[in-house]
């Protein structure tokens, strides 16, 4: 729910396998959200987009971008790109998340 307030992201209304919405000009999401220190991945999504979230209510972007990225990157771990996934480090992703170019990115919403 917070991706879909906070992004331009328009949730499935029913649970999909590999994607949680679509952006308003057709890119497919997936979303993962945490309180701990990793994230994981199965299926490589078109997008992705990676939240921590903070008992406070504030949330940190850990990454936000193609889905391949993160593949690439991460390869070398047993279950990246098939189901049930692998754990990557929120460390490492933020890391990666620098190396996205801002028209790879999901926009944030306006206003």
């Amino acid at each position: 729910m917070l991706a879909a307030l906070e992004y331009d992201i328009i949730l499935h209304e029913k649970s999909l396998p590999d994607y949680d919405g679509v952006t308003s000009d057709g890119r497919r999401v997936q979303i993962k959200v945490t309180f701990k220190d990793s994230l994981y991945m199965g299926t490589v999504p078109d997008f992705f987009l990676g939240l921590k979230l903070f008992e406070d209510g504030t949330y940190e972007e850990i990454f936000n971008g193609p889905g391949a990225i993160i593949f690439e990157r991460y390869k070398h771990l047993k279950g990246i790109g098939v189901k049930p996934g692998a754990n990557m480090t929120i460390s490492g992703l933020l890391e990666l998340n620098k190396t996205v170019p801002p028209d790879k990115r999901i926009p944030k919403r306006q206003g």
